[in-house]
């Protein structure tokens, strides 16, 4: 095993022959540009399941040139192609030890390869409070120094913060009616995610999807118990349901979900909310 496993789905040998192949291709495409390789996430924040992204960042220096993305995208092709079910959910962000250092919302896009993808691309996508906390917290060391050695601490209040605005930049445009709400998987996921961003909020911490609804459910407004309920039941069959089309009322009560976690996250500090856990 590469690292001690906090789940059963983090403990599967498959993961763990893809993790080794990731961090040898890597080691072998950077040379002496290669710092260390992480684990962050449902991996390392131990709520993985069967369901679950390999979440990974790569720290290197100096950064990756336009030349070597040729190589880059061989490498995650080669990666995407294992005959092992992880394979196809790598998720990662090749980012210099100058911008990992700390969130600052000026750094330049670093390359991110998206979730079941072979395409490096030039993103902004784990460039987080949130990736940073988890890695300084609970992040796993793959190969390299520790993490808290190219990461500063991150604050409880610098993740709440994070949480508002993602609440507004990712849930906001449901709203607006410029993204739809389509399909099962997107319209579960983002019942979910906003569980996590309200926990985030109230709690200054990162928590599981499973960990974050039950505590919504149990601590928030009863009445969308039922919608959080079917959204982790939803979860559980994303293989089979994931493009079904979303229900009408589903997406209907998650728009308003999203209106009231908007409301309360303006409305009161978070230290008042209702806390029954």
């Amino acid at each position: 095993m590469l690292f001690e496993p906090a789940t059963s789905a983090a403990a599967d040998p498959d993961l763990h022959a893809v993790l080794r192949e990731l961090r040898s291709g890597v080691r072998s495409l950077l040379g002496a540009r290669f710092v260390g390789l992480y684990l962050w996430g449902s991996l390392a924040n131990g709520g993985s399941d069967a369901f679950s992204d390999v979440d990974f960042v790569v720290a290197l220096s100096p950064d990756i040139l336009d030349i070597d993305l040729p190589a880059l995208r061989a490498l995650h092709t080669r990666l995407r192609a294992l005959p092992l079910r992880w394979a196809a959910h790598l998720d990662g962000s090749y980012i210099t030890t100058t911008v990992l250092r700390r969130y600052d919302a000026a750094h330049p896009p670093h390359i991110y390869v998206d979730h079941g993808t072979t395409e490096p691309v030039r993103s902004q996508h784990d460039n987080t409070w949130l990736c940073r906390y988890v890695l300084w917290e609970r992040g796993v060391t793959l190969d390299g120094p520790g993490p808290r050695n190219l990461i500063d601490p991150v604050s409880p209040d610098d993740l709440k913060r994070e949480a508002v605005a993602m609440i507004h930049g990712w849930m906001g445009p449901y709203l607006d009616g410029f993204t739809p709400l389509n399909t099962v998987y997107l319209q579960a996921y983002s019942v979910l995610s906003l569980c996590r961003m309200l926990y985030t909020f109230h709690h200054g911490d990162i928590a599981s999807k499973a960990v974050a609804a039950a505590w919504t459910m149990e601590s928030l407004d009863t009445r969308w118990a039922s919608l959080i309920g079917e959204a982790l039941r939803a979860r559980a069959e994303i293989h089979s349901r994931s493009r079904a089309p979303a229900h009408t009322e589903a997406v209907a009560m998650t728009l308003d979900f999203i209106r009231y976690a908007l409301e309360l996250v303006h409305s009161e500090p978070a230290s008042d909310w209702s806390d029954r856990d």
